[in-house]
C-alpha cells in the first residue's frame, strides 16, 4: 500500500505502479480529504486517518502487506 505525501495524492505514485504491480498487488490510497476521498465535516486528525488505512488492510487488502509512504 503506497500512502502520498501529506497534501498529496495517490498520482504521485503513477510512475512507480506499473513497475510494481509486475511483482506485487499494488494500492495506491488517497487518505481520507484529500485526491478523490470524499470531504466531510469531521475529525482529520492522524489517529482517524490512521484508522482508515488499518481498515482498508483489513477489508480489501486482508493479508500481511508492504506499507510505504512519505512525508508526514
Amino acid at each position: 500500500m503506497l500512502i502520498p505525501a501529506q497534501m498529496g495524492t495517490w498520482e504521485s505514485y503513477e510512475r512507480v505502479l506499473i513497475p510494481l504491480a509486475e511483482r506485487f498487488r499494488v494500492y495506491a490510497v488517497d487518505v481520507r480529504g484529500h485526491g478523490g476521498s470524499s470531504w466531510t465535516t469531521g475529525d482529520y486528525s492522524w489517529d482517524s486517518v490512521g484508522g482508515d488505512l488499518a481498515g482498508f488492510l483489513k477489508d480489501v487488502v486482508g493479508r500481511p502487506a508492504v506499507v510505504s509512504g512519505n512525508s508526514s
